[in-house]
């Protein structure tokens, strides 16, 4: 018997592969082939995340969506929050001013609440409001200085000239709320009348509260400067509308920076 008939007896025999197994074997080659992922795993990846959204809760998709939207809020902001220069007051006021645009474009296209940076944003301008124009120093005011203020203070009807205010006049403005820590009242309208101020874009840090014994007789709006008396006729205008209180115009002997000026809720 020849050599090449003895090897051939030899080898094992090989068992007939079925039909369904042929097909596994050919569908798992073609899964595996370059081309079969170049075109059909770039569709996957399309609907992939569709996939992930219909197995995921509602209220899983929100929280991301919210953590995407801040994220974009805040790349789009930095370059203005730099800008918040206490130094430069003309930058901190350009600067304010697109923030503030910026705002109002995303409550008018997002109506399910304020966004987070924003209310972040807003209580970083107010520190940079406050370094420019401070409050003034409360440890000035003596029994015999609020005495002198009182008698002072003159009814705002009749210092005001009359003409419509301008919200635009205060932009360079830092207006400051008093009331009495123990006057709940005094407190909730102050707090309505903060957002009031706010939604005009009159920047007015967090409400002060004050001693009894260091509050006025009588509603007030404090001005420092010549320069701040029309404002502060237009302020006590403002708040007389937004609360239907009496309120009188002083201009007390205190320093404080020009643009400064204070509201001051009376005991009686």
């Amino acid at each position: 018997m020849k050599k090449e008939t003895t090897d051939v007896l030899k080898q094992e025999k090989l068992e007939p592969t079925s039909p369904s197994k042929r097909v596994f074997t050919i569908a798992n080659e073609i899964v595996k082939s370059p081309l079969f992922v170049f075109v059909f795993g770039a569709s996957f990846a399309t609907i992939y995340p569709t996939i992930q959204a219909f197995f995921t809760p509602e209220s899983e998709l929100e929280f991301q969506h919210r953590q995407a939207q801040a994220r974009e809020d805040a790349i789009l902001l930095a370059p203005f929050i730099a800008n918040l220069s206490a130094s430069e007051p003309g930058k901190f006021e350009a600067s304010r001013a697109a923030l503030k645009a910026l705002e109002e474009v995303s409550q008018r296209t997002d109506k399910s609440g304020d966004r987070p940076i924003f209310k972040a944003v807003n209580k970083a301008v107010e520190a940079v409001a406050v370094q420019i124009r401070p409050p003034t120093d409360k440890g000035e005011l003596t029994a015999e200085v609020i005495q002198q203020i009182d008698n002072s203070a003159v009814d705002a009807k009749l210092a005001r000239s009359g003409g419509v205010v301008s919200y635009t006049s205060f932009k360079d403005t830092v207006v400051y709320i008093q009331v009495d820590s123990s006057n709940r009242y005094q407190q909730g309208v102050a707090d309505t009348l903060r957002d009031f101020l706010l939604s005009k874009s009159i920047l007015t840090p967090d409400i002060e509260k004050m001693a009894m014994s260091t509050m006025p007789k009588r509603n007030q709006i404090r001005y420092f400067h010549d320069s701040d008396l029309s404002r502060a006729e237009d302020l006590a205008a403002i708040v007389t509308q937004a609360t239907k209180l009496n309120v009188y115009v002083v201009k007390p002997g205190l320093s404080a920076k020009p643009g400064t000026l204070e509201i001051w809720f009376g005991k009686e």
